[in-house]
């Protein structure tokens, strides 16, 4: 990607509730440490949960280790179940940073790593990238893509079977009235 392309990015805003339910995960933990850990894992599952209802995939949060209170506590998750795909890692980093560094307990189980960037002074998370492996410990925010995510969701079966309808009607032009000519419209 050249420095003119603008890459796809999704900002998800930062509500009160959203704030709340960081600070009430967070006041489980009794190192100051662990408690800006677990409030910044809680913001970016939360950012990436808001996209998935945004483009209608579904989403178990109470099946996430990141909310489950003893997992949470003992490990450095920031899980999201994806469900009919799996778990999708929603790793959080503060503006500026170029690089997401991945706890070992991150790095297996998984089925992809999404960025998000946490910003408190906007109230914006902003879903930076996605990248299916993690071949170290660290990701260069850079080298993602959110694109390949989108491509890699599951479909519901009626949209699949909606967006194929629509592809056969589009295919090529026919004098069959029940067959839509191919127009902008059908993309």
């Amino acid at each position: 990607m050249n420095n003119l392309t603008e890459r796809l990015r999704f900002s998800v805003p930062l509500t009160r509730d959203a704030y709340q339910l960081a600070e009430t995960f967070s006041r489980e933990q009794h190192e100051p440490d662990k408690a800006q850990q677990v409030y910044l894992n809680t913001l970016a599952v939360y950012a990436v949960n808001f996209y998935c209802q945004c483009i209608e995939v579904e989403t178990d949060l109470k099946g996430s280790d990141s909310w489950n209170s003893v997992l949470r506590s003992l490990m450095d998750v920031a899980d999201l179940l994806v469900k009919d795909w799996g778990k999708l890692e929603c790793r959080p980093v503060l503006p500026g940073e170029l690089f997401c560094n991945l706890p070992p307990e991150s790095q297996q189980d998984r089925v992809g790593y999404v960025v998000v960037e946490i910003n408190e002074q906007t109230n914006q998370a902003t879903l930076l990238g996605f990248t299916k492996i993690a071949p170290t410990s660290s990701l260069e925010i850079s080298q993602l893509s959110l694109e390949h995510l989108i491509k890699l969701f599951p479909e519901k079966p009626e949209i699949a079977s909606a967006r194929l309808r629509r592809r056969l009607k589009v295919k090529k032009p026919s004098s069959n009235p029940e067959i839509a000519p191919c127009s902008e419209d059908n993309y």
